[in-house]
């Protein structure tokens, strides 16, 4: 009688063809069975997240990353050892699905980078109004933008609202391709001051109040293409830019030719010199503009 040999031929053979026929199933329906930790690691490292950093001050801290809308599906990073997919947002406050809403808990006090990768076209604090009932969404704990990233953004209206120790350190500009709307971004930011002089907002029809109330923001924008500006109501409200970013920035948008006309523009209490006047002055006689500010420097 023939003994059972456990690496009998007959019993290789079979075991070999198991493994092709499992391989092959595998890779028919594309499914990442060997290391997939290592596929999401690849998955990611061709995606350059969105980097903000996040200051907790207590430990047992709950954190809420203020999404609106639809359309998500994320992993993020919470910076603690913990990676999470996230995906869906409500549509109000309040709404039933709120814990969807991804959240995160802190145990030890400390600076966290928070990472995200995928999709997530908004962000959206807006003063802590709209998600002011979900756990954790606090305005005052986001002090910095890192990396914006390869995020396809929707709408940047009401982001950063409120969050007064926001500033941003990022080289990189917000891919706002598909974005109408920055009203509000950064509302009442006071401690920002980034140089965002290389964005792109061509696309963007309204910006009013995007720096109201941002009161240390003083950067030129004069590279700033505006083809679809329509509404700058409040743009600069409470905001005093030096006279040569002011200067600048009408120099260059009075050079522009796809300026819409009888635009209101507000610049606050920022101040022009001579130079400013005179380019300040083709504005308002080829487009009409209309313009709120600090007037002429006096001498």
């Amino acid at each position: 009688m023939a003994k059972f040999m456990p690496h009998s031929t007959k019993n290789t053979l079979l075991n070999y063809a198991f493994i092709c026929l499992f391989t092959l199933l595998c890779w028919l329906n594309n499914i990442a069975i060997a290391h997939p930790a290592n596929v999401a690691d690849s998955e990611q490292s061709n995606f350059r997240p969105f980097i903000s950093k996040w200051k907790i001050e207590q430990a047992n801290t709950t954190i809420t990353l203020p999404t609106w809308g639809d359309g998500y599906d994320y992993k993020v990073d919470w910076g603690d050892g913990t990676v999470e997919h996230w995906q869906d947002a409500p549509i109000k406050a309040g709404d039933k699905n709120a814990k969807h809403l991804a959240t995160h808990l802190y145990t030890q006090p400390g600076i966290y980078r928070i990472k995200i990768w995928g999709k997530f076209p908004q962000i959206h604090f807006d003063n802590g109004i709209r998600n002011g009932d979900a756990p954790g969404v606090d305005k005052d704990k986001i002090i910095d933008i890192e990396q914006w990233g390869d995020i396809q953004w929707r709408s940047m209206g009401a982001a950063f609202w409120g969050c007064k120790h926001l500033n941003v350190s990022a080289s990189d500009a917000p891919i706002l391709s598909k974005v109408s709307k920055t009203n509000g971004m950064f509302r009442d930011a006071i401690s920002f001051n980034g140089d965002i002089s290389h964005w792109n907002v061509s696309q963007v029809k309204n910006l009013s109040n995007m720096f109201n109330g941002a009161s240390a923001f003083d950067q030129n924008l004069g590279d700033w293409q505006l083809d679809s500006a329509k509404g700058l109501n409040a743009f600069l409200s409470g905001v005093a830019l030096s006279p040569e970013n002011y200067d600048a920035l009408l120099i260059s948008w009075s050079k522009q030719k796809k300026l819409r006309k009888r635009v209101k523009f507000d610049a606050g209490k920022s101040q022009y010199t001579q130079a400013g006047a005179i380019a300040k002055q083709k504005l308002i006689e080829k487009l009409r503009w209309q313009f709120i500010d600090g007037g002429l420097v006096e001498n």
